[in-house]
């Protein structure tokens, strides 16, 4: 099956694998493809209530764990850009990546 969009690719995991586990942390949280869905919707309704829209860009400072992907997910398939940081850069060079970027919202873990 071929995906246009990055949008179509999660859209139809989600329906396909409902029940299916998509994230689990090592010893941790476990999250199923239709708790993904729920929320990756979360996330896009806060960025739009945030008044980002289609083209923003959105910095996500995060180590890999679930809320990473779901944030990624909100953030690209809502036409935005996402920034991934990692969190091993000092406060200086995350001061710089961000005003870089020109990103209008961020995400923390």
């Amino acid at each position: 099956m071929a995906f246009k969009t990055m949008y179509d690719l999660v859209r139809q995991s989600i329906e396909k694998f409902s029940d299916r586990l998509a994230f689990k942390m090592l010893d941790g949280e476990e999250v199923s493809f239709s708790e993904v869905g729920e929320r990756i919707k979360k996330v896009q309704q806060m960025l739009t209530s945030a008044g980002l829209k289609p083209g923003d860009k959105v910095a996500l400072y995060s180590s890999s764990m679930p809320n990473w992907g779901i944030c990624y997910f909100a953030i690209v398939t809502s036409g935005m850009v996402a920034v991934p940081i990692l969190p091993d850069f000092t406060g200086a060079e995350l001061d710089l990546l961000i005003e870089h970027s020109e990103s209008k919202a961020l995400f923390v873990s």
